[in-house]
């Protein structure tokens, strides 16, 4: 029997030993478990922050960006306005053109007081498509002016005919008038 209870002792002994491995083990997990939970919570609470921080300077960004876009559409209207007063007198279309038209008028009225003697009736007009330089749209420019034959072309003066083409428009500029009294001259005696 002694060796039963020994038996029975032993096997008793070991329950007691796995009972208290078992609660070891038990309460090392709950630990480690506690120990995940609270390294979770605290890094949760730092990304929270980060996250809070990111947000607040991301409207301050967004603010920022706003702020610069409102000023560069202002800066661009600012340059369009300007960009626009310096295309319109590049192309004089602005009140520098109504300047040179009225300059246009007194030069018309100049050259129709040279004309005057002679009766629009009794001109007949000469092509002045003929002369080099002179072509259909200067041609009208120049009837407009009130001249309609060579006579009258050699009679004008070259400032005159500067003032008409600068008062059409910049396309005209480019075209020099200089030797236009000389060729009507010529046309003249024919």
């Amino acid at each position: 029997m002694a060796t039963k209870t020994v038996k029975k002792s032993n096997i008793l002994d070991r329950v007691d030993t796995l009972k208290n491995t078992a609660g070891n083990i038990h309460d090392e997990a709950l630990q480690l478990t506690d120990n995940l939970v609270d390294s979770s919570l605290s890094t949760g609470a730092k990304w929270q922050k980060l996250f809070a921080k990111a947000l607040n300077q991301g409207t301050v960004l967004f603010e920022k960006q706003q702020d610069l876009a409102l000023t560069t559409l202002e800066e661009m209207k600012g340059q369009m306005i300007r960009g626009n007063k310096r295309f319109r007198k590049l192309f004089n279309m602005d009140d520098a053109r109504t300047a040179k038209s009225s300059k246009t008028k007194k030069t018309t009225k100049k050259v129709n007081a040279k004309t005057a003697a002679s009766a629009k009736s009794d001109i007949t007009k000469d092509d002045l498509r003929q002369i080099e330089g002179i072509g259909p749209k200067i041609q009208i420019l120049l009837n407009q002016a009130g001249i309609l034959t060579f006579t009258q072309l050699a009679e004008t003066s070259i400032t005159d005919l500067n003032t008409i083409l600068e008062a059409a428009g910049p396309r005209y500029k480019m075209h020099d008038p200089k030797t236009w009294r000389v060729q009507a001259k010529r046309l003249m005696k024919k």
